[in-house]
């Protein structure tokens, strides 16, 4: 499935993913649960059962691990593509109720084969960076 955003916004609602959680969720979990390097969703419901959704998608993709630490919550993970667009994320503690993510970070990179530089910058200003990494598997940026 292509999904194409509307020019100038940044979220957006589409159809047909099969995401959909009837239950009362308390939150839906980014993790990998596979170990496939892929983000998988996990819902916590409050009322109905456990929801797995296991992404199966060919894009190439870069997870970018984070030391758990005080330090790192609110640092902003940067990846600059060959021909120079950026993609950032930034490390966060909580998603909802009572839950906690891991503050590893994933960046989908669809058809990109190729990454310049992946930099961290922490709220204290100290910096991590890997120039040239190998795309389709885990990183590690410790500042």
């Amino acid at each position: 499935m292509q999904i194409n955003a509307p020019e100038g916004e940044a979220f957006y609602r589409v159809q047909g993913l099969g995401l959909e959680n009837k239950h009362f969720g308390q939150s839906p979990l980014i993790v990998d649960l596979d170990s496939d390097g892929r983000a998988d969703v996990l819902w916590l419901n409050m009322v109905g059962p456990l929801k797995v959704f296991l992404n199966r998608s060919e894009g190439n993709f870069l997870t970018v691990k984070v030391p758990d630490r005080v330090d790192t919550l609110g640092a902003t993970v940067r990846v600059t593509l060959k021909g120079g667009k950026t993609l950032s994320r930034q490390v966060i503690a909580s998603t909802g109720l009572m839950t906690e993510p891991t503050p590893d970070v994933h960046f989908g990179l669809g058809q990109v084969s190729e990454i310049e530089i992946v930099e961290m910058i922490t709220l204290n200003g100290a910096r991590a960076e890997i120039l040239s990494p190998a795309i389709n598997g885990t990183i590690t940026l410790n500042p």
